[in-house]
Order: structure tokens, then C-alpha cells, then sequence
């Protein structure tokens, strides 16, 4: 089992079981790629680095989530983003079942959509950048 805190990347991609403490702070990236027996996130998350979530089969991100980079959403089962998510870098989207953004989005950078989710078939770039005033970048489909 991991501390609450923990300082420096931590690379978890391909594990086959972990689990992680109801409330993790993170000084640096966190790496699930791939972790395939992952479900859920602690309740309770910061990450000051980029967190990857790509390929693994977590359905939601809790509330008021803080991430200082990059969040990556690629090839995961989840539907919605979570109130009070703050993404300090890019955040991806790529064949995901999520259909709307929060309203108090607030993303640093880019949201980068990969044609094939949900959210592509209902609403235009302009139209999402419209629904989140909190994204300082552009909003883009790939």
C-alpha cells in the first residue's frame, strides 16, 4: 500500500492489482496505463504532475479532482467529469462514453477529442469552448 503523500513520479502502468489510499497527494506524474484491474481513484486526489489514465478501466473521477498537467482519457469506460476538476495542462479525450463537460471546468491548456467519443457526435469545438468558460486554450477534434 502507498503513503498518502508521495513525492516523485510514480510509473504504475501494467500492474495487475494495486490499490491506492482513499487520499493521495502526488509531487510528480502518476502512470496507470494499461492497469486493466484499477476501477476507482482515491476519493480524495491531487496529482502536481500529469496523470494517465489511459487504457484502464476506471468509470469515475472523483469530485474536485486536481491535476497540475496533463489528464489523459483514452480508451476508458467513463461517462462524465466530475464537478471541480482543474486540469492545469491538456486534457484528452479519446474514446470515452462522456457526452457533456462540467460547467466549472477549468483546463490550463487545450481539451484535445478524438473523433470517435461520444461528446464529438453532439457538439461543435465552438460550442464546447462556449460551454466552458474555465478553458484557457482551445477546444480541438483530432
Amino acid at each position: 500500500m502507498l503513503k498518502e503523500k508521495h513525492k516523485g513520479d510514480l510509473d504504475l502502468r501494467g500492474k495487475k492489482y494495486m490499490e491506492l489510499p482513499q487520499e493521495f497527494e502526488l509531487d510528480g506524474d502518476l502512470r496507470l496505463e494499461g492497469s486493466r484491474l484499477l476501477e476507482s481513484l482515491p476519493k480524495k486526489l491531487k496529482v502536481t504532475g500529469r496523470l494517465c489514465l489511459d487504457n484502464t478501466q476506471i468509470t469515475e473521477l472523483p469530485e474536485n479532482l486536481e491535476v497540475g498537467d496533463d489528464l489523459n482519457l483514452n480508451y476508458v469506460p467513463i461517462k462524465s467529469l466530475p464537478e471541480g476538476l482543474k486540469v492545469g495542462g491538456d486534457l484528452f479525450l479519446g474514446n470515452t462514453k462522456i457526452h457533456s463537460l462540467p460547467k466549472g471546468l477549468e483546463v490550463g491548456k487545450n481539451i484535445i477529442i478524438n473523433g470517435s467519443s461520444q461528446i464529438a457526435s453532439k457538439y461543435t469545438a465552438e460550442e464546447l469552448k462556449q460551454m466552458c468558460a474555465g478553458v484557457k486554450g482551445d477546444v480541438e477534434y483530432l
